[in-house]
C-alpha cells in the first residue's frame, strides 16, 4: 500500500516557487560571479546597469572598447546584462585562433542562432555540429575556383547594368527611381544616389542568380521596379527596418520567450514573417520545378542537369545513390540556405561596396589614384585579372578591414576549456597568465572591428583610411587556417620580416592572426569561414571597377553617415530615426577627365 501524497495548498505552491526563484537568483547573482574563472581577469570600469558593457560593443560608433583595449591589453573581462554574466572580450590572435577552429567547443549561443533563424532559418550560419558540416560540404562546391570565375561574367552584367542605370540618371535629371529622387536644385550631370539600396538591388539580383538559377534568372531589381525580384526585394527590405524602443525591448524578450510573438506578433514580426514567407514560398516552388526537372532527366546531360546554381547543386546531392538518410539535406535545409545566401550574400557585400564608396568620397585623392590605374585597362576587363591591379587590391582590402561586414560575433563555451594567450595576462591577484580557464556556458566576445582597428596590431594608423598599408613590404607569417590549425608553440605576435606576393598578405607590421589573412577578419575563419569570400571579393572589385571609370563619388553636404549593427554592418544618415532604414546617399557625376572635371569645380 502506497503513502499517500497530499496535494500541495496554494500557499505551499507560492512558497516554492519563491524558493525555486532565490535558489536560481542566487546561483546567477552570486554564486556563479563569485566562481567565475574568469573574475581574476581585469574588467573595464562601470557596467554595472542592466546592459553591462554591452551597450559599448554593439555600438558601432563607440570608441570605448578600443580605449579599452589599449588601456587593459588585448584580453580582459567585460560584463554582460544584469553586470552579473562574465564574458571574454579578446583580441588576442591565439585566443581567437583557439576559439574559432574548435567549433565542437565553441558554438553561437542560443540567442544569437533564434535572432539569425529569424532571416535564414535552418541554413548553413544558424546550423551546429553535424548539420553544419553536411551543409557545408554541399555549399561550398559552388564556390570552387573554377565555379567563382565562372560567376564573374554574371557579376561583370550586373556592375555593367548598374552603371548604365546611373549613367542615364546623371542625363535624365527628371527621372526617378527608388533609389534617386529627381532633384533639380543639383548641378547639371549629378545625381544625388542612396548607393546602398542600389548596391543592394545589384548584389540581391546576382545572388538570385547564383543561388537558384544563373540561366533564367527571375531575379532584376536594379533593372525593373515592377519585376517579381523587385517585390521580394521590398519585402526583404523591410524585414531589416531596425526596432527601436520599446519594440526593440520587445523583440530582445520575445528571443527568450517565442511564445510571446505567437501569442501577440508585434509589428517587427509580422514584417519579418511576411517577408520571409514570400521567400520561403518562392523556395518551395523552386524546390518542386527543379526536383521534377531533374527526376525527369534521370541522370542523363542536358540544360537542368549540367546547371550550378546552388539550388540544383543541393538536389543532385540528394539524388546520390547510397546516400544515408542522415547525410541529406531536408527540405527545410534547403530552403533555408537560400534565404541564408541571399540575404547573407547580399546585404553584406552591399554594405560593404557602400561604405566603401562613401570612404572614396571622403578621399578624392585615393579615389584619383585608384581611377588611374582602372583607366589604363580596357572597358572590358576579364573579371579574373582584376587581381592583377595592385592598387584596386588595396583600396578593396583596406575597404574591408576599416568596414567588417560582421563587426563581431559570439561563441559560448559547449564545456569547461583553457584558452590559450599570445600576449598573457596579469590578473588582478598579480598572477601572471598564458591561458584562461572558461566555464560551460560563459561567452567569448569576437570582435571584428576592434580587432582591425588595434593599433597594436595595424599600427599607429590604423583608424585612418590608408589603402598604401598593403602596398608595403608584406608579411608570410602562417595565418591559421582549417589546414594549418594552430600557432607553432613559440609564435608571438610579432612581425615577420619575410616578404611573399603582395596580394595574399598584410602589411609587414601586422603580427600572424586568424583570418583570410592575418588578423584580417571580415570573413571569419576556421570551419566557419564565409565560404562565399571570393566571390565577395570580386563582387566588390567589379563594382568599384565599373562605377569609377565612369563617375566621381561626391559626399554629400550637411549629411553624416552613421552605422548600426543589424547582423551586419549597415548604413544611415545620422540625426535621423534608424527605423526609416539604411541609407548612404553620394553624389554621382560624369567623369570627363581631370581637367574638365576640375572647371567645372572651379565654375562651382
Amino acid at each position: 500500500m502506497g503513502i499517500p501524497i497530499r496535494p500541495l495548498t496554494v500557499c505551499e505552491s507560492l512558497g516554492l516557487a519563491l524558493l525555486a526563484f532565490v535558489v536560481w537568483a542566487v546561483n546567477i547573482c552570486l554564486y556563479k560571479p563569485l566562481t567565475s574563472p574568469l573574475r581574476h581577469l581585469p574588467c573595464p570600469e562601470g557596467g554595472w546597469a542592466v546592459g553591462g558593457h554591452i551597450d559599448h560593443i554593439l555600438d558601432l560608433g563607440s570608441e570605448v572598447p578600443n580605449q579599452w583595449i589599449d588601456e587593459l591589453g588585448p584580453t580582459f573581462m567585460v560584463r554582460g546584462f544584469f553586470a552579473v554574466h562574465h564574458r571574454i572580450f579578446t583580441v588576442d590572435p591565439r585566443a581567437l585562433n583557439h576559439v574559432l577552429q574548435n567549433t565542437d567547443v565553441y558554438t553561437k549561443p542560443d540567442i544569437l542562432r533564434s535572432l539569425v533563424k529569424r532571416y535564414m532559418k535552418n541554413g548553413l550560419i544558424v546550423a551546429e555540429g553535424t548539420r553544419h558540416r553536411i551543409q557545408r560540404k554541399v555549399t561550398q562546391k559552388l564556390f570552387s575556383t573554377v565555379s567563382t570565375r565562372a560567376m564573374g561574367v554574371l557579376v561583370q552584367d550586373k556592375s555593367n547594368q548598374l552603371r548604365e542605370i546611373l549613367r542615364h540618371l546623371c542625363a535624365s535629371p527628371a527621372t526617378s527611381t527608388p533609389f534617386s529622387q529627381a532633384n533639380p536644385t543639383l548641378p547639371a550631370g549629378t545625381r544625388q544616389v542612396d548607393v546602398y539600396s542600389s548596391a543592394s538591388r545589384c548584389m540581391f539580383d546576382v545572388i538570385g542568380a547564383v543561388a537558384v538559377d544563373s540561366v533564367n534568372s527571375p531575379f532584376n531589381a536594379a533593372g525593373d521596379y515592377t519585376s517579381f525580384g523587385a517585390h521580394l526585394f521590398h519585402k526583404y527590405e523591410k524585414m531589416q527596418l531596425l526596432c527601436e524602443g520599446a519594440m526593440g525591448l520587445r523583440m530582445f524578450f520575445s528571443l527568450y520567450f517565442p511564445w510571446i510573438d505567437s501569442i501577440w506578433p508585434s509589428e517587427n514580426t509580422k514584417r519579418v514573417n511576411d517577408g520571409m514567407g514570400s521567400l520561403l514560398d518562392f523556395a518551395k516552388h523552386q524546390m518542386a520545378e527543379r526536383r521534377a526537372e531533374l527526376k525527369e532527366m534521370n541522370g542523363k546531360k542536358g540544360d537542368v542537369a549540367e546547371r550550378q546554381d546552388l539550388l540544383t547543386l543541393m538536389l543532385k546531392h540528394n539524388m546520390m545513390k547510397n546516400l544515408s538518410p542522415a547525410d541529406k539535406l531536408r527540405d527545410d535545409e534547403i530552403s533555408g540556405q537560400l534565404s541564408t545566401f541571399m540575404f547573407a550574400g547580399s546585404e553584406t557585400t552591399a554594405g560593404t561596396i557602400s561604405f566603401g564608396l562613401y570612404d572614396l568620397a571622403r578621399h578624392p585623392e585615393i579615389q584619383a589614384k585608384l581611377r588611374a590605374e582602372i583607366l589604363e585597362c580596357a572597358e572590358t576587363f576579364a573579371p579574373e585579372q582584376l587581381d592583377e591591379l595592385p592598387y584596386l587590391d588595396a583600396v578593396v582590402k583596406e575597404i574591408m578591414r576599416c568596414n567588417p561586414s560582421l563587426p563581431g560575433t559570439l561563441r559560448m563555451a559547449t564545456r569547461d576549456d583553457m584558452i590559450p594567450l599570445a600576449v598573457p595576462v596579469k590578473l588582478t591577484d598579480g598572477r601572471v597568465v598564458s591561458e584562461i580557464r572558461i566555464r560551460k556556458g560563459q561567452l567569448v566576445h569576437v570582435p571584428i572591428d576592434h580587432l582591425h582597428a588595434c593599433t597594436h596590431i595595424w599600427g599607429p594608423t590604423a583608424n585612418e583610411f590608408d589603402p598604401s598599408r598593403f602596398l608595403d613590404a608584406p608579411s608570410t607569417y602562417p595565418s591559421p587556417t582549417p589546414t594549418t590549425p594552430s600557432f607553432p608553440p613559440d609564435a608571438a605576435p610579432q612581425p615577420s620580416p619575410v616578404l611573399s606576393s603582395r596580394r595574399t598578405s598584410v602589411p609587414s607590421i601586422v603580427p600572424a592572426g586568424p583570418g583570410i589573412w592575418p588578423n584580417f577578419m571580415t570573413f571569419i575563419d576556421g570551419p566557419r569561414r564565409c565560404i562565399g569570400y571570393k566571390l565577395a571579393v570580386m563582387e566588390i572589385k567589379m563594382v568599384l571597377f565599373t562605377l569609377l571609370r565612369e563617375f566621381e563619388v561626391e559626399p554629400v553636404k550637411g549629411i553624416r553617415i552613421g552605422r548600426w549593427n543589424m547582423m551586419s554592418n549597415r548604413p544611415y544618415v545620422s540625426g535621423t530615426l534608424m527605423s526609416e532604414g539604411s541609407r548612404l546617399p553620394l553624389n554621382f557625376r560624369l567623369y570627363k577627365g581631370e581637367h574638365e572635371n576640375e572647371a567645372q569645380d572651379a565654375k562651382l
